[in-house]
């Protein structure tokens, strides 16, 4: 075992404190600090105490989990754009606004209806050129506002009834717009469109291919690109995002899931796996478990390359396509680990749902409070934390000692956090709990832990 840091100079109480006060004063780089030695030693000094002084102890740990944020604060990769100048993009002023919708407005301009257009797109040329284009002459003209066939605040009867549509309701009417001018297009180009829109690179070679598969021609993308969806040249290009999203949205599920069986079937298995797992995910009609263990494959290799996001996303995906309960609970539990790794905890939490719909072991169990704990934490850095933690660590006690320990200092920084607020156990009682687990080496990847629950959190 290395030498300890072991540090005796009246100024300081210990090497945490003399630590901290170097970091503080720039004499010592954050990076050079082995937080987990430093841990693993403290909780060895303390277990060695003949008498436990809480409040001491508590001290100790609490600069130990002081240093340990310092640390993950600094980890974090600086801003590449800082300090670069800005350019803040604003909309068109009225003068121009007013200018640029009169060049695509199909009739005169009723005033209000102008001020309303021009206040609602915030001088967005897109949206202006947009809604000027497809508002008929009664919607535009004659000192009448715009009708409103939309579920926000001015539709209905109500006393704001006809006063136009809601700032909400814009991407809708766009959405509208577009979906017209695809419905005036042939049958063919509709299912090249809608092919297109289902493979999210744009890749021409691939498209082409998977067209020849359909039987399509795909010469008839042109008319596509001359009715103003979208651009063909190296690639396949929208020419709005929500072209995209409303023509796949607006395709029935049947002829969603056989682009996507098309795409899959022109994608190279070795050359692009993850792309040909992903396309089949989304033909299939119900659970698989060859498309499943594809997209687990195309989640570990995301995770090598550092996609966190990439890899929590087949996760999901394996989840809906899994079978098996136990293993589509075992699982939910991985993928709602990605994706509280992936910053996506609203996701995390749906799946947590699954994955206690179960059966799930007890460990299984006790990860699950583990992570709806952390969860409240991320979302809320609340008092309601501290205790959720406190609870995960002790039902963890027996089950994963080494998890264990690394939920109690959770817990305890969440305490230190919520300060006055806390709710149920202060630092001191945390620091108390923590010392009943049996003390051992750090061992990661023990059991069924899985990596990402460690890389998720912090401080541990």
């Amino acid at each position: 075992m290395a030498t300890p840091y072991k540090i005796n100079i009246p100024m300081y109480e210990g090497p945490l404190d003399l630590l901290l006060d170097l970091i503080k004063k720039q004499e010592m780089s954050i990076h050079d600090i082995q937080i987990a030695k430093i841990t693993s030693q403290y909780l060895e000094y303390l277990h060695k105490l003949e008498e436990l002084n809480v409040d001491v102890s508590a001290d100790f740990i609490y600069m130990a989990a002081t240093l340990i944020y310092i640390k993950s604060k600094m980890l974090l990769p600086p801003d590449p754009l800082a300090g670069l100048p800005e350019l803040r993009l604003r909309g068109l002023g009225t003068a121009a606004a007013r200018a640029l919708l009169a060049t695509a407005a199909a009739g005169p301009l009723d005033e209000r209806v102008r001020a309303r257009i021009i206040e609602e797109t915030g001088g967005n040329p897109l949206a202006l050129l947009e809604l000027g284009r497809g508002l008929g002459v009664g919607e535009l003209a004659g000192g009448f506002a715009l009708p409103n066939a939309g579920d926000g605040p001015n539709a209905g009867d109500g006393p704001n009834a006809g006063d136009g549509p809601d700032v909400g309701d814009l991407p809708r009417r766009i959405e509208d717009q577009y979906l017209e001018r695809l419905g005036a297009l042939p049958a063919d180009a509709r299912r090249l469109v809608l092919l297109v829109a289902a493979d999210p690179v744009g890749d021409v070679a691939l498209i082409l291919r998977a067209a020849q598969g359909l039987g399509l021609n795909i010469g008839e993308l042109e008319m596509a690109a001359q009715a103003g969806l979208l651009d063909v040249g190296a690639n396949v290009r929208f020419r709005h995002p929500l072209v995209r999203s409303a023509v796949y949205r607006a395709a029935a599920a049947p002829d969603r899931r056989a682009a996507h069986d098309a795409l899959a079937a022109a994608t190279d298995p070795l050359a692009d796996p993850d792309r040909r797992a992903w396309h089949r995910a989304h033909a299939a009609a119900g659970p698989d478990e060859a498309v499943a263990g594809e997209l687990i494959s195309s989640a570990d290799r995301a995770r090598r390359r550092g996609g966190i996001a990439a890899s929590a996303a087949f996760w999901e995906r394996a989840v809906a396509l899994t079978p098996d309960p136990a293993e589509r609970a075992a699982r939910a539990l991985t993928a709602a680990e990605a994706k509280y790794a992936a910053g996506d905890f609203l996701a995390a939490q749906t799946l947590l749902v699954t994955a206690e719909v179960g059966p799930l072991p007890e460990l299984g169990q006790a990860l699950v409070q583990r992570m709806r704990a952390q969860i409240a934490f991320a979302l809320r850095r609340g008092s309601d934390a501290p205790p959720l933690l406190l609870r995960a660590a002790q039902r963890l006690q027996d089950l994963d000692p080494e998890l264990a320990r690394r939920t109690y200092i959770e817990a305890l920084v969440a305490a230190i956090y919520a300060g006055r607020l806390v709710r149920g156990p202060d630092p001191a009682e945390v620091a108390r709990a923590a010392r009943q687990v049996p003390y051992g080496p750090v061992r990661r990847g023990r059991g069924r832990t899985p990596s990402c629950c460690c890389a998720a959190w912090p401080y541990g």
